[in-house]
């Protein structure tokens, strides 16, 4: 009888095959402790079942005989389930009722998330299941309560490698971090980023990987304004082939105006995309002096060489935003729990004539508009309210001129002051990146590659 509650032998009940939650909480702790109940109390209550069809037609069994060996599958209770057949029971209280698939998988879907029993994968495939069966992202955003743009990148997640996914959720990847990972666009990149939540290396990579799609996009900027002016060819050795030489190199659509207003560069020009910079060649004149021609060598390694110093530059300030963002992002909580470190690392390094200008952290504590008088106890009062230990944390890194482990001709450099930043950082919970320890050990190949091309 539908919609009445009936006592249902144990073997006659099936694990839903669409239930969202998947087989997860089988080896849940909690599972052995509902177990234990029931083995005291019984089932307390009843499941939610509906009559086993097929998966594949949509219909049950044609004989009454097939169907009734067929038996049930379980909409609410499938943990109640499996529990009960760890504790030995032959029978449960159910109540048949019949409902259309969408509705069995939203039940499911549903009661799951109320629970907080679902993964972020099974989330994810909960709502694709359910767009499979003809809801949309505002429906399912109504059914559920969450915002429509949390399904929307929930389902996303189902973009990504799925075995990297899932290896990304076991080692703790937060709702934070796949938000974060959204921010790159290229799928391959993204992947790649993917593999590194959890980690120490996933701020550096996230980072690293979003200055690269905007680098992608300023080189695609660079070479339409080229194309301007000549051709595109694959290295240098094809330009020589016909007839060129270097000339010059640009980074930026700035540069390229520079060394046309110089004459370095013209119309008739080719170019090819080197590792960090655009290689521009100009027809050669066969009188050229030999001087004129080693003149150009040189200055080709030199090109090379500086290019090397901005690329460890560009390094450099990679993890000098990763620092920077990471204070930036410290609750006014956390400030109070690591209060001993920041005063201690203010006492470090604090004078009168120190580096931070207290206008700057007026504006990085959310005070845009202060008058341009000067400071009095009450502007100070306004901008501290209630954050004083925030306050103090920013002054404290302010004061510390955050630099990098080069010189200015690029070589490598022991910056006591900043390993001090590093490990003040770390004991607030910093998480250093293989890159940032290789910038500090002086292991990271930029130095090698810098050195080479200077010789």
């Amino acid at each position: 009888m539908e919609n009445q509650i009936q006592m249902i032998p144990i073997e006659k009940l099936n694990s839903h095959p669409l239930n969202p939650r998947k087989q997860s909480y089988i080896n849940q702790p909690e599972l052995k402790e509902l177990e234990e109940s029931i083995k005291e109390n019984g089932v307390m209550q009843n499941l939610t079942v509906v009559p086993w069809y097929s998966q594949i037609t949509g219909v049950g069994a044609d004989e009454p005989e097939q169907q009734e060996r067929m038996g049930y599958l379980v909409v609410i209770g499938n943990r109640r389930l499996a529990a009960a057949k760890n504790a030995g029971l032959k029978e449960l209280p159910c109540m048949i009722t019949t409902m259309d698939k969408k509705t069995q998988v939203a039940i499911m879907l549903m009661e799951n998330m109320q629970r907080a029993d679902l993964t972020l994968i099974e989330q994810a495939e909960g709502f694709q299941m359910m767009m499979d069966l003809g809801e949309t992202f505002s429906s399912i955003s109504t059914m559920t309560g969450l915002s429509e743009s949390t399904v929307r990148r929930r389902a996303k997640l189902l973009e990504l490698d799925k075995e990297a996914l899932t290896e990304s959720v076991e080692r703790g990847g937060s709702i934070t971090d796949y938000v974060e990972l959204d921010k790159v666009k290229d799928p391959e990149l993204k992947n790649k980023v993917l593999k590194t939540i959890g980690t120490n290396n996933f701020n550096n990579e996230l980072l690293r990987a979003i200055q690269k799609e905007e680098s992608m996009a300023k080189d695609a900027r660079i070479v339409e304004v080229l194309s301007q002016y000549g051709t595109q060819v694959e290295s240098r050795e094809d330009a020589k082939e016909q007839g060129y030489g270097y000339a010059t190199w640009v980074t930026s659509e700035e540069r390229i105006q520079e060394e046309l207003e110089k004459g370095r560069i013209d119309h008739g020009l080719l170019f090819s995309k080197a590792a960090w910079n655009f290689e521009i060649y100009m027809p050669v004149i066969e009188e050229e002096e030999v001087e004129v021609d080693n003149y150009k060598v040189e200055q080709a390694k030199r090109d090379k060489q500086n290019l090397l110093i901005e690329e460890a530059k560009e390094i450099s300030n990679r993890h000098r935003k990763l620092r920077k963002d990471f204070v930036l992002n410290i609750s006014n909580t956390k400030a109070k729990k690591h209060l001993k470190e920041i005063i201690e690392m203010v006492f470090l390094e604090m004078d009168w004539y120190g580096n931070s200008d207290p206008w700057d952290i007026a504006e990085q504590m959310g005070h845009q508009n202060l008058d341009d008088d000067e400071w009095t106890m009450d502007k100070v009062k306004e901008v501290l309210k209630d954050q004083h230990e925030k306050g103090l944390l920013l002054m404290a890194y302010e004061y510390h001129n955050d630099s990098s482990h080069m010189q200015w001709n690029g070589n490598y450099m022991v910056n006591e002051k900043l390993i001090e930043v590093y490990n003040f950082l770390e004991r607030l919970g910093y998480k250093k990146s293989l890159e940032e320890t290789q910038m500090e050990d002086g292991t990271h190949e930029i130095y090698a590659k810098i050195k080479e091309a200077r010789e």
